[in-house]
């Protein structure tokens, strides 16, 4: 085929070749791209990539923005929390110093009532001594009031769980209820169900505060009829146990509304409530947080004129009892009172000549504290300063020092520093005697070297068995 086609090519003319080349051997080629063909594909990409880039955009600044809130967020918590640490440490400063400036006359007041019943009294006269004493009394325990709302609110507040007889929180509590009755024909009655253990294991003297506040304010609200205790078991294990307690009274009664704030803490019923009885409306506040260590809960049923029903439950540890272990414990309880009275005057006799110096910047106190000492027959040397303890320490061989906290100049712990700096009284017993009762008090006073911390109003039988501890063998 080739030698026939090259064959026929030779025999035709040259026009006649290059036209057969032209028809049969061109390749056409297009350079470019049509304007449609563009236009049809780069408008929908172009809107696609913008559609991205629009919604990366919008993407990044929603993310910016919700960053930025956060950090605000975060900074506005960040000054909240740090406000609320200042509140929380000046509401510990105010407490700590409302305690301090409050116990420091009390105890003048209880220290001068304590001399005076050791004194010839006519009937009157006791008959004010013992007013005074139960006002004051009164008073210390609208202050222990405040400091244990100040623990529950910081979780400091711990239970003890050591065995008690609940008999004798009972008894405890109606002798205090019937002294603390206004009205002249109401009578306080207690019934305990006979499936409640004598023995129980908990906070026995907690369980006694919850009890106190409510049938004081059964006593404070009513008038005539009676305060009925009631203790009965709800339900129990091998171990722990559940009990139901009743405090109903035939007072002046509460209504829904007054009854739906009376566990507010710093509440009561109503304004003319506050007014007529008094009160501060911290003891329920602070029962039912008691309630909720001890597992329990609060409530309360009531209608006016128709008094009210303190119901309450807790949960405690018990183990079965006989009566012999009941009369063991009673026993104890009755030999461990008389005990204490005769250490006492055990502890008088071997107390006798030795040498106190007392170092305080309050007169009365130091006054107070002095007698005290004197008449249990201690020879005391007073210091109203720091400083001036210093310089007296030197003057004589003294057995102890009995050392205020809160003084002009050198304060209690600072001078305690400086003794213990001192070789030859590494040893001294140092005991800090101070209003400031709070728990960091006290530690701060042992880190500063007191052998021991007794918080004021001094309570003489107190001091004495502490001073005893660090001076008799």
């Amino acid at each position: 085929m080739v030698a026939i086609v090259n064959k026929a090519l030779a025999n035709i003319s040259e026009k006649e070749r290059k036209a057969i080349s032209n028809s049969w051997l061109s390749v056409r080629v297009n350079v470019g791209t049509k304007v449609i063909t563009i236009v049809s594909w780069g408008v929908p990409i172009c809107i696609l990539l913008l559609s991205i880039i629009l919604y990366v955009l919008r993407a990044n600044t929603r993310m910016q923005t919700e960053i930025k809130r956060r950090i605000e967020t975060e900074l506005e918590l960040e000054d909240a929390k740090n406000a609320a640490q200042k509140a929380n440490v000046s509401k510990g400063n105010f407490l700590a110093n409302m305690s301090h400036e409050i116990r420091t006359p009390m105890n003048a007041v209880i220290g001068m009532s304590h001399l005076l019943e050791n004194t010839k009294l006519d009937p009157e006269q006791r008959g004010y001594i013992e007013t005074l004493n139960s006002s004051s009394q009164s008073l210390l325990l609208l202050i222990d009031d405040i400091l244990d709302l100040s623990k529950i609110e910081v979780g400091k507040l711990a239970l003890e769980n050591i065995p008690f007889n609940l008999k004798d929180v009972l008894n405890n509590i109606v002798q205090q209820t019937r002294i603390a009755l206004v009205g002249p024909d109401v009578a306080v009655k207690m019934k305990v169900s006979d499936e409640v253990p004598k023995l129980l294991i908990g906070d026995g003297l907690r369980l006694g505060q919850i009890l106190l506040n409510l049938t004081s304010n059964a006593a404070k609200f009513t008038q005539q009829g009676s305060i009925n205790i009631e203790v009965t078991v709800d339900n129990h294990t091998e171990q722990q146990i559940t009990l139901h307690f009743v405090v109903e009274d035939t007072g002046i009664g509460m209504s829904d509304e007054q009854m739906e704030r009376i566990f507010q803490t710093y509440s009561q019923a109503d304004s003319s409530t506050t007014r007529e009885y008094g009160g501060t409306g911290l003891g329920l506040s602070i029962s039912q947080s008691l309630c909720q260590l001890m597992q329990g809960e609060i409530w309360v049923k009531s209608g006016l004129h128709v008094g009210s029903q303190f119901h309450f439950t807790c949960v405690l540890g018990y183990k079965p009892s006989t009566e012999a272990d009941e009369k063991r414990l009673s026993t104890a309880s009755n030999a461990e009172k008389l005990q204490g009275q005769s250490n006492i005057e055990s502890i008088i006799n071997q107390l006798q000549g030795k040498k106190i110096l007392l170092v305080d910047d309050n007169q009365v106190n130091l006054t107070v504290a002095k007698k005290m000492l004197t008449n249990s027959g201690m020879r005391v040397t007073t210091a109203l300063t720091g400083q001036e303890s210093l310089d007296k320490l030197g003057t004589d061989d003294f057995a102890c020092v009995l050392m205020d906290i809160q003084m002009p100049g050198m304060d209690g712990y600072t001078t305690t520093r400086v003794i213990r700096n001192i070789e030859q009284y590494k040893y001294l017993p140092i005991i800090g005697l101070s209003a400031n009762v709070m728990t960091k008090d006290i530690t701060k006073g042992r880190e500063a070297g007191m052998n021991d911390y007794m918080g004021k109003p001094i309570n003489r039988d107190k001091l004495l068995q502490t001073i005893a501890e660090h001076l008799l063998d």
